[in-house]
């Protein structure tokens, strides 16, 4: 009953915060939350401040009632006489039906996948035990593949088990349910609003949303999903910040984003989408440059928290994970050697066979890309750009992470399969992208994706 009483508070706190929102917004935006403050804030009071997953469960709602509360002194109107919620509509009552079904279904499933029971789910009965992981030190001293396995990713998977396990839930696996729909959510939210075809509205949300890879990710207890929904999430509350221009989106940008570092520390996305938002902060903005950077250093001080919090704590429990996560120079001094023409071959072969079932999503980028150059003439820095941004910046690191592992790692080009999963970005972003782009026809300045406030 604790979750349950839990997600209530932070749904409520998600009312107040996006007041006169659509019914899909909000419940998106509160299942994100609970999951991210679930997976984040026992583990830093377990390891800075010693206090036990079990006293944690128990007052996490607090938490939330605190902010609750805050959301109603600082967002609160004059006359308290306010409509919280838009009237869903049959679709969005379609969509909540579907997804309670489909929760009630997913209770009682076990968890999937290698990594989820070697280390996710680890990590999680470890923390049900009440030990910190630095225990886990010792289990690494054989492995010669991976010696800091047990650190590789942060911690927000395993917390939000551990959370889930202490509430006396068998499984943790209707978590991922409900972040496959948060997913879902976000992607009709952002496609309902354009003025298109309904014909291509639906094609573009059903490519977004059900490619198989995708939908898989829900069966399995892996970091992908949540990573994907966080950043989802954080681009859709940019891009509400880009029609409406109320800097609170921007921190709960910043939020998601941080939250998604604290899912995949290794991921570069945080990149792209730092670049984003710098571009829409200092060039669709009329305040001064003061007020400008000011809101860029208070979103990029909460977008980079967790990760710093990260990283500062393997580098004082195990000295860092090692060559995974090269510094700045040493990345520079081996990416140069690795641009031979041999080399190039090889990446460009291990790339096109990894994404090789991405084909079609990397076509309609191509296509939605020469489709906004033709408006190049009458061109608006609009949503379309913002997603270009984003994409681009993400696909070229990536490319060049890989340079750097083929002359990093010696079994670079076995990991096909996870580059395949870390590019799942590219299946909800490039449809979103095509269809600002058929919207706009190329300038795509004007539109109101997310409504007026």
């Amino acid at each position: 009953m604790r979750i349950i009483f839990y997600f209530l508070i932070t749904f409520l706190f998600s009312l107040f915060i996006l007041r006169k929102s659509r019914l899909t917004e909000v419940l998106a935006t509160s299942i994100l939350l609970s999951i991210g403050i679930a997976g984040t804030i026992p583990f830093l009071l377990k390891e800075y401040l010693s206090i036990n997953y079990g006293f944690t469960s128990q007052y996490l709602f607090f938490v939330t009632l605190i902010f609750l509360i805050a959301a109603m002194i600082f967002k609160r109107d004059k006359r308290w006489n306010i409509d919280l919620l838009e009237k869903p509509n049959a679709v969005e009552i379609l969509l909540c039906v579907v997804m309670l079904l489909f929760l009630i279904r997913s209770i009682p499933l076990p968890i999937r996948g290698w990594d989820s029971y070697s280390l996710y789910d680890l990590r999680a009965k470890i923390f049900l035990s009440e030990e910190k992981l630095s225990v886990t030190k010792s289990f690494s001293d054989y492995d010669n593949y991976n010696p800091s396995y047990y650190y590789s990713y942060p911690p927000m998977t395993s917390v939000f088990h551990a959370m889930v396990y202490i509430s006396n839930f068998q499984s943790p696996m209707f978590v991922y349910f409900l972040l496959y729909y948060s997913v879902i959510f976000y992607v009709y939210l952002i496609v309902s609003r354009l003025k298109i075809n309904r014909i291509f509205k639906f094609g573009f949300f059903a490519v977004s949303c059900f490619f198989p890879l995708l939908v898989e990710q829900m069966w399995v207890a892996y970091t992908n999903l949540p990573f994907l929904a966080f950043q989802l999430a954080a681009i859709y509350y940019l891009l509400k910040y880009f029609s409406n221009k109320n800097s609170y989106f921007i921190l709960i940008s910043a939020v998601f984003g941080t939250f998604s570092s604290w899912t995949r520390t290794l991921d570069v996305n945080y990149i792209g989408l730092m670049i984003a938002t710098f571009v829409v902060i200092f060039f669709t903005r009329k305040k001064n440059f003061f007020r400008k950077s000011l809101l860029f250093v208070g979103y990029l001080l909460i977008l980079l928290s967790l990760r710093w919090v990260w990283f500062s704590y393997v580098n004082s429990s195990i000295g860092g994970i090692g060559e995974t996560m090269p510094g700045f120079m040493e990345f520079l001094t081996k990416v140069p050697g690795a641009f031979l023409l041999t080399n190039i071959v090889d990446v460009a072969m291990f790339v096109s066979f990894s994404l090789g079932t991405l084909k079609y999503y990397l076509l309609l980028f191509g296509l939605a890309f020469l489709f906004h150059l033709r408006g190049a003439g009458t061109f608006k820095l609009g949503k379309g750009s913002i997603l270009l941004i984003y994409i681009a910046t993400n696909f070229l690191l990536s490319i060049l992470g890989t340079f750097y592992f083929s002359q990093t790692f010696y079994w670079w080009d076995k990991i096909g399969g996870s580059f395949l999963r870390s590019s799942l970005y590219l299946v909800i972003f490039v449809p979103l992208y095509a269809s600002l782009i058929l919207e706009g026809k190329g300038e795509v300045g004007n539109n109101k994706l997310t409504g007026t406030r």
